[in-house]
């Protein structure tokens, strides 16, 4: 958990008296495992009461019942927010905008009704979807995490003496096809065969993802980091009330020391059990340990400049 902190500021006495020292409280910051835990409390809570409920309930109490619901939504919407306002600069202005006009709409939806009307909505049937689309985030943040091993298998691997690939890297390229069956067919953008092949030669253009592959993997130089060191986890699983069968999930990619190295989001819709339109961030701290090349290292390396093949013997 990440304790709250205070600004100290000092006022000097214009007569030369003693400066005053004054406490100026900062806004507490929440870790993912936080938000996870509150919307999981909130899932628990519905389910255990909505039976008892149901029987009873009028129109005044389902609309009472809406608007609850969507307080929760809005709630995991803040605080996924807050959890990520200090890592991606552009990229976190634009998704703070989207979080603010979906807040809106869901605050809307959730103002009282005219009397003889109300909103139905099934909280169990909510809750359903929420863990269904957390199980298949999780499978997905495992896929992620088994690049990282075999990333550092590839990069201590004995080199071959002929060119050919390590076995690591073989079963990296292969590993792309199990993260497939998670995916929109359209979301991906590397065509087949070449998604599965292994190569050195760059497969994307900037700016393009294809989800199959790695999202990111922590490196020390030239050598993969140890992956007990970091993964990718599921932060945040967020239900659309405006349409029951889908939900917009976040996942992260933290150290050990909760450092957040990046962050991805996607749509998550329940009738393929598919996810559709990834975007990921790299924070500021993740990009200091994107993998290095060889020229790169030398340069930053007093002695090792012919290591890219212009240094002097």
């Amino acid at each position: 958990m990440i304790d709250e902190k205070t600004d100290v500021t000092t006022n000097g006495d214009p007569a030369g008296g003693t400066a005053k020292r004054r406490l100026v409280p900062k806004a507490r910051a929440y870790t993912g495992e936080e938000l996870e835990a509150a919307f999981d409390c909130w899932v628990a809570d519905r389910s255990e009461r909505a039976a008892v409920k149901k029987a009873y309930r009028t129109p005044e109490a389902t609309s009472r019942t809406f608007r609850r619901t969507v307080a929760a939504v809005v709630g995991v919407v803040l605080l996924g927010t807050a959890v990520f306002s200090n890592l991606a600069g552009t990229s976190y202005e634009k998704e703070y905008d989207a979080n603010l006009a979906a807040i809106g709409e869901l605050q809307q939806a959730a103002a009282p009704e005219p009397a003889g009307t109300s909103k139905a909505v099934d909280g169990q049937a909510v809750a359903a979807l929420t863990e269904r689309a957390a199980g298949q985030a999780q499978k997905v943040a495992d896929g992620q995490n088994r690049f990282a091993t075999l990333y550092l298998a590839a990069t201590t691997a004995p080199d071959t003496g002929n060119g050919t690939p390590a076995t690591a890297d073989l079963d990296a390229a292969g590993h792309r096809r199990d993260l497939a069956q998670y995916w929109d067919p359209a979301s991906l953008t590397v065509a087949e065969p070449l998604a599965y092949q292994w190569t050195t030669a760059p497969v994307l253009d900037a700016g393009r993802i294809d989800p199959r592959f790695p999202w990111y993997v922590r490196y020390d130089g030239l050598k993969a980091s140890d992956p007990t060191g970091y993964m990718w986890s599921v932060d945040a699983v967020m239900p659309d009330l405006s349409s029951p069968t889908t939900a917009q999930v976040v996942w992260a990619n933290k150290e050990r020391n909760g450092t957040v190295l990046a962050w991805a989001t996607a749509a998550y819709t329940d009738a393929t059990r598919k996810f559709s339109r990834l975007s990921l961030v790299v924070t500021a701290e993740g990009a200091r340990h994107l993998p290095m090349t060889a020229a790169a290292l030398a340069d930053q390396v007093p002695g090792l400049s012919n290591v890219n093949g212009t240094g002097t013997k």
